[in-house]
């Protein structure tokens, strides 16, 4: 679970509960338009439960602010997070990774073809 949800609280921790790795740019947009549709209004209000997404064709710099944020959960392309976890002055994300709770590889069929497998294997 992303933190213990109780009488409207989350019980927070210091690192990020869960990383979704998708193939395309558009689909982690998507599924992070739908995951913010599905939290409970007062979560999306006061921002406690906050969903990064890091793919490519945005500015690495907004993103690296976004997960300095600490966010529970992290929506990505493998090509962005691998960029991030290559860059040396982005502690954050080398802090999340090994506390994870969660790894979810949507369209795992696709996450293996040639192109997205390289950048795959560095992040696990």
């Amino acid at each position: 679970m992303l933190g213990r949800i109780e009488s409207g609280k989350v019980e927070e921790d210091k690192f990020i509960h869960s990383l979704i790795l998708t193939p395309t740019r558009e689909l982690a947009l998507q599924i992070k338009e739908h995951f913010q549709k599905v939290l409970p209004e007062q979560f999306r209000k006061d921002k406690r439960l906050k969903v990064c997404c890091l793919v490519g064709k945005m500015s690495l710099q907004k993103q690296e602010r976004e997960l300095s944020d600490k966010p529970a959960v992290i929506i990505g392309t493998p090509g962005r997070i691998w960029d991030l976890l290559d860059d040396s002055i982005n502690k954050d994300i080398h802090e999340a990774i090994p506390h994870i709770k969660q790894l979810v590889l949507d369209e795992a069929d696709r996450m293996v073809e040639i192109g997205h497998f390289r950048e795959l294997t560095k992040i696990t």
